[in-house]
Parts: C-alpha cells; structure tokens; sequence
C-alpha cells in the first residue's frame, strides 16, 4: 500500500492528572481558599478515593459521582464521629445489618 493511503497511527490519549494531584495543584495550593474549605475538601477527596482509588479525573464521571454520593448517604450517622477506621462499604454494610440511622434520614 503506498504511503498515502496508510493509516495514521492514532495520537495517544490525553492522559489527565489523578485526583490527589488536582487536588493539590487547584485547592490546596489556592491562598485565596480558607484552611476550613481546604480540610473538608481534603477529607471528601479521602473518603472518594478510598471508595474507589485515586482515578485521573476525566475518569469520574456523572455516575461515578453519583456512585459516591449514594455510598456517603448510606453511611450510619455516627461514621463521622468516630476515627473512621473501618472501610466506607464495611460501615454501611453495617448500617444496613443493625438498621442505624444513615446519613440519608
């Protein structure tokens, strides 16, 4: 096949930043962001991530948000009080076990 009519091979994919390095280079690097916002977001980046990894971000989704907004309302309400050592899905498994309060109402 002459070279004209070969294929180009494809350009690689744009590869985007993982999302504890969004998080460093957008928030917690932001001077004009008070140390309040920089610790719950610090904290719901944590909680995401051990839900579901430290994807890049164009990886997460509208579902995968929903994922994790649905996984956080099921969470019993004395998860946030607590040292949180228990996994994310552990607690709501244990939520669902005993019929505690969740986050949901």
């Amino acid at each position: 096949m002459p070279p004209s009519h070969q294929l180009a091979s494809p350009a690689p994919a744009p590869t985007s930043p993982r999302l504890t390095e969004a998080l460093n280079l957008a928030l917690l690097a932001d001077s004009q962001k008070s140390d309040a916002t920089k610790k719950e977001t610090a904290r719901t980046v944590t909680l995401f991530i051990q839900a579901f990894g430290d994807k890049p971000v164009q990886e997460i989704t509208g579902r995968v948000a929903g994922e994790f907004r649905d996984l956080l309302f099921s969470l019993p309400t004395s998860y946030a009080k607590g040292k949180q050592e228990m996994d994310l899905n552990a607690e709501v498994e244990r939520a669902q076990e005993f019929d505690l309060p969740t986050l949901s109402g």
